[in-house]
């Protein structure tokens, strides 16, 4: 669920680099602007960027 408070409490005890972006689909279909909405709470470019696409690519081992 793309919910920024959950996100908020995440990031109080862990860090961007140690989480990764997914959705509960079929179940769930958040639209493009709300994950924008959402990826938009983080402090910087960086960790929406960590979060969002570099570490699903590192635990699979693909190149971004």
């Amino acid at each position: 669920m793309v919910n920024p408070a959950l996100l908020d409490h995440v990031l109080t005890v862990t860090t961007a680099d140690r989480v990764i972006f997914s959705t509960d689909y079929p179940f769930q279909q958040p639209t493009r602007d709300e994950i924008t909405a959402f990826l938009g709470h983080f402090a910087s470019e960086e960790d929406r960027r960590t979060f969002s696409s570099a570490n699903a690519a590192a635990l699979f081992g693909l190149d971004v």
